[in-house]
């Protein structure tokens, strides 16, 4: 008799000690999570506060990247490597692959006319497989590095709507009312103003 209650106090003790570390990870979890979105809430607030300048930047620049309208016939090696890293992506679904070629691609090629489109598709990516931070961080990359590549206005059309789905209504509002100003003719544009209705 002894010994069972021995027995079903240990087991308790054991169960208080389980639940004790439960908790303790729980609250770890909890500290990182807010971490997170205090980190997410601060970029946010960095792309608003930037984005008045954005437009002059772009008007500053407007001639300084015409080459990369040129279309080269000779195929470059920057090429090669950038297609590798999007079929990776596309065709073959290796998200993790792609970003971290895509990274190597713009550390080895940081001239290429091809790397406002790779920090952009790192980007997209970290946004379809629900990395927040990361996509919003990539995003914020192309509008501030490259202010006349044309996926610009996508790039802040998906900060916008990150920023919506993290309950942040009116930075969403002010980033889409920017797109709407700055770009009325592109077709984020006619997204934002769908979004913004239904804010």
């Amino acid at each position: 008799m002894f010994q069972q209650i021995q027995k079903k106090i240990n087991d308790n003790q054991n169960d208080l000690e389980k639940l004790r570390e439960q908790m303790q990870e729980n609250q770890y979890s909890l500290s990182k999570l807010i971490k997170q979105q205090n980190d997410f809430q601060n970029q946010i607030d960095k792309i608003i506060k930037d984005y008045e300048n954005i437009k002059t930047h772009n008007l500053n620049k407007k001639n300084t990247n015409k080459k990369n309208n040129i279309i080269s016939s000779q195929i470059s090696s920057d090429r090669i490597d950038y297609n590798e890293a999007i079929n990776l992506a596309f065709n073959k679904k290796k998200y993790s692959d792609a970003i971290n070629k895509l990274k190597l691609f713009m550390t080895k090629y940081p001239s290429s006319n091809y790397r406002p489109n790779a920090q952009y598709w790192i980007g997209q990516i970290y946004y379809v497989t629900g990395n927040s931070n990361d996509a919003i961080y990539n995003f914020a990359s192309v509008v501030q590095n490259f202010p006349n590549f044309q996926k610009v206005p996508d790039a802040l059309l998906k900060i916008g709507i990150l920023a919506q789905k993290d309950h942040q209504n009116d930075k969403a509002k002010k980033i889409y009312n920017k797109i709407i100003e700055f770009y009325p003719n592109d077709i984020a544009a006619i997204e934002a103003k769908k979004r913004l209705k239904k804010i």
